[in-house]
């Protein structure tokens, strides 16, 4: 069952790839209109693939069902980066068994422990975990949907594309190179008139 429309997917990644070719188009470009317009490109492609990507998340969190399982866990087992945790275990269910994932250590969910889990349809992401026997019992673990990060993605759409037509409407040469006031290595005196002179006497 999908949440929204699918093709807000193929959006999505239609305008990265635009914004990427944009920006790859533009590096090589000496300021100018045309450095402009690629910049004008790639600010607002991408900020068209962010927006196709925020509303989709938006939707998907706001629209998508909550399922509840209980049963005995298994496979239990921890995950560790350089910053980062991860607790990872299954329980039997009706919809057939499936790995969930919750972020840290949580070492009061074991092997054989009966746990209800409230987690997110297609996307089994976990909102709630209670231990309800054994050493953990009582033990509770709770999570929210990725809705406020979709939002974030959304308004930041909206400032890159802002950003993107204020500098287009301000410049529209994508930020011409500094002049080159250096000094000449003689000075102000013209070398070539000076040589000239030289081979007159």
């Amino acid at each position: 069952m999908h949440y929204y429309p699918v093709w807000f997917d193929y959006a999505k990644w239609l305008f990265l790839i635009t914004g990427a070719a944009c920006g790859l188009a533009m590096m090589p470009e000496p300021a100018g209109r045309k450095r402009g317009w690629l910049k004008l490109g790639l600010c607002c492609s991408i900020a068209l693939g962010m927006l196709f990507g925020g509303v989709a998340g938006v939707m998907f969190n706001s629209r998508a069902t909550t399922h509840e399982v209980t049963g005995e866990a298994f496979g239990v087992r921890f995950t560790s980066g350089r910053s980062s945790s991860t607790t990872w275990f299954g329980v039997p269910q009706p919809r057939g068994e499936f790995d969930f994932s919750i972020s840290g250590t949580h070492g009061s969910i074991a092997n054989g422990e009966a746990l209800h889990i409230v987690y997110q349809d297609e996307s089994y992401a976990v909102l709630a975990v209670d231990v309800m026997d054994g050493p953990g019992a009582g033990y509770r673990y709770t999570d929210n949907t990725n809705i406020f990060s979709s939002w974030f993605v959304v308004a930041l759409a909206f400032v890159l594309a802002g950003y993107g037509v204020f500098d287009w409407l301000n410049d529209g040469t994508a930020i011409p190179p500094p002049e080159d006031d250096r000094a000449a290595p003689d000075g102000d005196v013209d070398t070539k008139s000076m040589l000239n002179l030289s081979s007159n006497e």
